[in-house]
């Protein structure tokens, strides 16, 4: 999930407003990185806006720097301040938590990868096991087959790295602003969507008086079953739903089971169709 944003060195700055629909359409913390005096800085868990705003300008950012920025939404492990993005290619866990760090190569992501333990994300474990083997991160830039293995791995997520010399790398399909020359791994930074968590959601003591819907918020998110980026709802009946991919726009849509029993109303899911 999440949504990154790539600015090659020449590139203008994004625009505020863009950065703040980022921000509120990912709402589970914000970090960036950039390339300076052959370094790359991390600097992340941003959960207000102000904050984040607030250190760019502390770090002087300019139209000569190269920098990617994350704004996350949370798919796995903990909504903390430590598993934002982006991550170091580090197999030191104690890296990858650092809030504000230097490193050679740092990377971000939008998607979902393998699956993570305990208090990790996915992101966070798929560098410990495999990007950050030195096999591996030694020729990321530079062997297409191993381009290719992390690509293929990574199954429809967008990776974005960058490294000392200030050279982008991008895995997966980003989408180009024309207008501005930006690249983003998907299209929430043109609007506000409302998303819609859960397989199945259910109310707690409804009745046609109060007419209120209270989310299950501990529920997987709906993802998609293309490329495994968010759906976000465009129809909701008392017969279906429908969601669409913000990324490759495929709808997807199920119908409802409608159960009443007295003062409580439960709906349920059947299961999605395509």
């Amino acid at each position: 999930m999440c949504i990154v944003i790539v600015k090659k060195r020449g590139i203008r700055l994004p625009e505020k407003d863009v950065l703040k629909i980022c921000n509120s359409n990912n709402m589970d913390g914000a970090g960036y990185c950039f390339a300076r005096n052959n370094q790359v800085f991390i600097r992340k868990g941003f959960f207000k806006f102000k904050h984040l705003l607030r250190s760019f300008k502390q770090d002087a950012l300019t139209e000569n720097d190269s920098i990617i920025y994350h704004f996350r939404i949370a798919t796995a492990g903990k909504t903390n301040k430590e598993n934002t993005h982006p991550f170091p290619l580090s197999n030191n866990e104690a890296d990858l938590i650092k809030l504000n760090h230097i490193t050679d190569v740092a990377l971000a992501h939008n998607g979902i990868i393998g699956t993570s333990e305990n208090h990790l994300s996915d992101t966070m474990q798929f560098i410990l096991d495999i990007l950050s083997n030195e096999a591996v991160k030694s020729q990321i830039y530079t062997n297409p087959a191993i381009q290719k293995l992390v690509e293929n791995y990574a199954d429809g997520s967008k990776i974005a790295l960058l490294n000392s010399n200030a050279e982008v790398l991008l895995l997966g399909v980003f989408i180009e602003d024309k207008d501005t020359g930006l690249l983003f791994s998907n299209n929430t930074y043109k609007q506000d969507y409302y998303y819609f968590y859960g397989y199945e959601y259910f109310t707690k003591g409804y009745t046609p008086e109060k007419g209120s819907i209270e989310m299950d918020s501990s529920i997987e998110m709906d993802v998609c079953p293309s490329c495994k980026d968010i759906l976000f709802r465009i129809e909701d009946t008392m017969s279906h739903e429908q969601r669409q991919c913000i990324n490759c726009s495929k709808v997807v849509s199920r119908r409802k089971k409608i159960d009443y029993q007295l003062a409580d109303f439960e709906c349920g899911g059947a299961g999605w169709s395509a």
